[in-house]
């Protein structure tokens, strides 16, 4: 996606990642928080339909 965007826009890949790297920090951060953190993933169905 990056390479398109940049290529459509015209503008430089290294301006480009200048500007993304904090969204790209905070996706991982959530990526990991997630993985490592299950019921972070399972509190809503077990809400719904209690647990397990």
């Amino acid at each position: 996606m990056m390479f398109t965007t940049c290529g459509i826009t015209g503008c430089k890949i290294s301006d480009f990642l200048k500007e993304v790297w904090p969204y790209i920090l905070c996706l991982f951060a959530v990526l990991m928080l997630l993985t490592f953190c299950p019921t972070l993933i399972t509190i809503v169905p077990d809400l719904i339909y209690g647990p397990g």
